[in-house]
């Protein structure tokens, strides 16, 4: 699940900046660059605080998802042998800042806040 996260962030950051995301740079700050690219940091005055929570909770979503990766993963010696409702879990909660973060980029592309670096 960390692969489909990974992939819509570095999408959404060379979409925007047109540079290919740092390779050593780990799922969390991608997912910072990626929210803060998509005028979404916590910063902003404009995202009223209940959408700022869950904004923050959607980040401790993607860290615990890279987390996981790495204990039950197939590419270190695994920690843990996942549950069916385990691995459910991680499934639906990879799709939510996935698509949420898609969503918003497009959004913001569609009312002017993103442009688009067009790389040649």
């Amino acid at each position: 699940m960390r692969s489909k996260i990974e992939g819509v962030l570095k999408e959404i950051v060379y979409q925007v900046s047109g540079n290919h995301p740092d390779p050593k740079n780990d799922l969390v700050k991608l997912h910072n660059e990626a929210r803060n690219l998509s005028n979404l940091a916590s910063s902003k005055p404009e995202i009223i605080l209940p959408l700022k929570q869950i904004i923050t909770g959607l980040a401790s979503v993607v860290q615990g998802l890279g987390s996981l990766r790495n204990a039950v993963g197939d590419s270190h010696s695994r920690v843990y042998e996942p549950s069916t409702h385990h691995a459910i879990l991680a499934v639906n909660s990879a799709k939510t800042p996935s698509s949420f973060l898609f969503i918003t980029y497009e959004y913001q592309k569609t009312i002017g806040r993103i442009i688009e670096n067009k790389v040649t």
